[in-house]
């Protein structure tokens, strides 16, 4: 049940962000650490993600660990009088003196407005306080946004070349903007809408991936990294730059290999599992859709039936 339960939550796309990392995927292959600390912090505590390709397998092993609280969270408690010197009085918490001869309502409704002057209400933020080795950086989230940026991100790593509405429309990222089944000035108009929405999951989703290097998730704020950078050093740059780039003749890098072999089954899945009626199509004898579906996905064709 725990695992069932961690599958459904944010450490699941935590974990599944992390696999996408070409720093974090070259520090594990090599055992070489980044020489930034706080990418060295994540690199060591998520361990290795490549090892156990399963969640349920690293969130046993691993990841149950590394985001468990070290301590419980506070709770309201009466204090003793007579030990009232031995308290360890904390600067986050408010103390208050209550008299028991008045009404219970009055005591409610006068505690309420101490409290409102000295806490922070709705803006608390509650991450900020979290005792785990890895915290998230903010619990406001949705999760279904989480994953739309994941899978337009890894569609993106499989299929670099193809363009952005292509892949927003085969994940279906807005499904009220058909484009296929248009021709004329309403498909060019639900092209540039499609296009806009699927590339802002698209660059949400890199920020998501860089902050999260650098132990900040879920984090989709801004953040410049200088193409010069050398994660690992300017002695290793040239060997992370050949596993992580493909080559100027057309050779696929070990980084891009290894997120294909891993990755590019479950993504045409998931696409026949988001386009309407695909599934059910491909299982006619008579469809065309299980010829069309590889360059249906690639983007090379529009076409399915």
């Amino acid at each position: 049940m725990e695992i069932a339960e961690a599958r459904e939550s944010i450490y699941y796309w935590w974990w599944a962000f992390a696999r996408l990392s070409p720093v974090l995927w070259y520090a594990n292959q090599t055992g070489l650490k980044p020489i930034d600390p706080a990418i060295a912090k994540v690199t060591e505590a998520l361990g290795d993600l490549w090892r156990y390709p399963a969640f349920g397998v690293w969130w046993k092993t691993r990841g149950s660990k590394v985001f468990a609280e070290s301590k419980r969270p506070a709770k309201v408690q009466q204090l003793d009088l007579s030990l009232l010197h031995e308290h360890p009085f904390d600067k986050d918490k408010m103390y208050v003196e209550v008299p028991l001869n008045i009404r219970q309502q009055t005591i409610v409704s006068q505690f309420k407005k101490l409290l409102a002057q000295e806490h922070e209400g709705r803006a608390l933020n509650l991450a900020a306080h979290s005792t785990a080795h890895l915290a998230l950086h903010t619990k406001r989230y949705r999760l279904s946004t989480i994953e739309k940026e994941y899978w337009v991100l890894l569609y993106r790593l499989l299929y670099p070349n193809i363009e952005i509405w292509r892949i927003g429309d085969r994940l279906q990222v807005a499904p009220h903007l058909k484009v296929r089944d248009t021709a004329g000035a309403e498909a060019l108009k639900r092209k540039h809408a499609l296009n806009a929405v699927t590339g802002r999951y698209y660059y949400k989703a890199r920020f998501t991936l860089l902050n999260l290097e650098r132990d900040s998730f879920p984090n989709f704020s801004e953040i410049h990294v200088s193409s010069r950078k050398q994660p690992f050093g300017s002695e290793h740059q040239k060997a992370f730059r050949a596993a992580t780039e493909d080559g100027i003749d057309g050779k696929t890098s070990a980084w891009a290999q290894w997120l294909k072999d891993t990755y590019l089954e479950e993504l045409h899945r998931e696409v026949k599992r988001r386009v309407p009626h695909l599934e059910y199509n491909m299982r006619r004898p008579e469809s065309n859709a299980r010829h069309r579906i590889p360059a249906f996905v690639a983007g090379t064709s529009d076409l399915l039936e």
